[in-house]
């Protein structure tokens, strides 16, 4: 199907762009020699990258001002934290700092410091 719709053009332009994502055996799977035909007709591959410890730490404060906050809702011990247990990897980073916040608030703390993390750890991945 996917070959079918970058397949139509009207007056000579492409009329459907098509944007896959995926996890990593997406591309292994696009590799294989029955799928060629859709790989040839993909423009660019992307992999997302661990981040490193700083860009973990703007990562954070970025998804902290576009949700309204005017400072870091974490001490410097908790984004440490955060990364450490990440590892860098995005949907882990938000994972951990939403549940983080949710333990804060649970305790009436508008800030989550490091014990913060370790609990909501220990809740997302026993």
């Amino acid at each position: 199907m996917l070959r079918l719709l970058t397949n139509f053009e009207m007056d000579s332009r492409l009329v459907v762009s098509v944007i896959l994502a995926g996890q990593p055996p997406l591309r292994k799977m696009l590799a294989r020699a029955d799928q060629e035909a859709i790989a040839g007709r993909l423009a660019h591959y992307a992999t997302l990258r661990l981040l490193s410890r700083e860009e973990t730490r703007s990562y954070l404060e970025h998804r902290a001002a576009v949700a309204g906050a005017q400072t870091l809702p974490f001490d410097a011990d908790a984004t440490e934290s955060i990364f450490e247990m990440s590892r860098g990897n995005l949907r882990a980073i938000d994972r951990l700092a939403l549940k983080a916040l949710e333990v804060a608030a649970r305790s009436d703390r508008t800030v989550a410091a490091s014990g913060d993390v370790i609990a909501a750890r220990k809740v997302l991945w026993p």
